[in-house]
């Protein structure tokens, strides 16, 4: 079953996952790593650029790549991405499908083993909407990596639009929404908070 045949609801009914708003914010107090002065000129020419910013064809390569990458290159050799890749579907969940960009610690595999950060882009609309399918997909993922004897109870997921960024945490039965959400206006607290989830993996799995 594609995500976007599945609900929250089946997520709750079938494998008893939650989801609740957090009372607090799920990558706790704000974490400020400053933006390397490629990714700050990237981000400008952006923004002088309106026929990019008018196209998510546009926002995907000139926002969320370089965003990525600096996020890469801040994990020092402990991450790996992929992008616009598939899970596949199995027996049990019959839960699968297209995923935009999964950040996985497995840096020498060339498939997703122990995924930590899920990406769901909503370029063509409100990023609350992505909320759904980003948690479905933080399921799937865990279970992934579960399977290959890898993986946390505890995996991330972002909706964004390019613009906002909206933090999820699956931990136990529950998918937790922060109710914050982080802007491209402030890279230093953007950045912070995927470094604030890198530095958690490497707590407590290293």
């Amino acid at each position: 079953m594609a995500y976007s045949d599945f609900t929250l609801w089946d997520l709750k009914k079938t494998f008893g996952i939650k989801n609740r708003w957090s009372q607090t914010p799920i990558l706790g107090e704000p974490v400020h790593v400053q933006a390397s002065e490629r990714l700050k000129k990237d981000i400008k020419f952006m923004k002088d650029m309106p026929s990019l910013r008018a196209k998510k064809k546009g926002r995907a390569e000139f926002v969320l790549a370089p965003i990525f990458r600096e996020v890469i290159e801040n994990s020092k050799g402990t991450l790996i991405l992929y992008s616009g890749g598939k899970l596949d579907m199995d027996e049990e969940t019959g839960l699968g499908g297209k995923y935009d960009f999964i950040f996985d610690r497995d840096i020498q595999s060339y498939s997703i083993h122990d995924a930590v950060l899920t990406i769901r882009e909503e370029l063509d609309g409100d990023i609350l909407e992505g909320i759904e399918p980003c948690a479905l997909q933080l399921f799937k993922a865990r279970k992934l990596s579960k399977e290959y004897g890898n993986g946390m109870d505890v995996v991330y997921g972002c909706t964004t639009d390019a613009y906002s960024f909206k933090f999820l945490k699956l931990e136990g039965d529950t998918v937790y929404a922060d109710r914050k959400n982080y802007h491209i206006t402030k890279l230093p607290e953007l950045l912070g908070a995927f470094q604030t989830i890198i530095d958690y993996y490497k707590e407590h799995l290293n």
